[in-house]
């Protein structure tokens, strides 16, 4: 919205704030955009520093569970737990572990680009 006139400018819609909708908004806009002065937007959490909040979280759940199977295997070796309950135990474990694992590349791969579309809003 221009501030001189409160004219809508640019707008866009999509199913989450992030930087790809922000960058969507610039390409949409009905005027030059070189003599922004001011520039505000409310990403929420899907801004790079809360990619960078729930992939620390992510890392704490990973080392949670890696210290579980750690700590399974030495019950097992010790001769504390069955093979059976070892087995079934080992196989969550280490299917919640594929799937953090997972997300935390997507949210790599979020992060790269986000990274990229900034930059090409710096470069408008």
């Amino acid at each position: 919205m221009g501030l001189y006139n409160r004219e809508i400018i640019g707008y866009a819609a999509g199913k989450h704030k992030d930087i790809a909708l922000v960058y969507k908004t610039f390409t949409k806009s009905t005027r030059s955009l070189e003599n922004i002065k001011i520039l505000h937007t409310d990403r929420g959490d899907e801004s790079s520093d809360g990619i960078a909040k729930k992939a620390n979280n992510l890392s704490k759940d990973i080392n949670k569970y890696d210290n579980q199977l750690s700590k399974l295997v030495e019950l097992y070796i010790d001769g504390i737990i069955i093979k059976e309950e070892y087995e079934k135990n080992y196989t969550h474990i280490i299917k919640k572990l594929e799937r953090l694992k997972e997300k935390q590349q997507n949210l790599e791969s979020d992060y790269k680009e986000q990274k990229d579309l900034k930059e090409k809003i710096n470069s408008f």
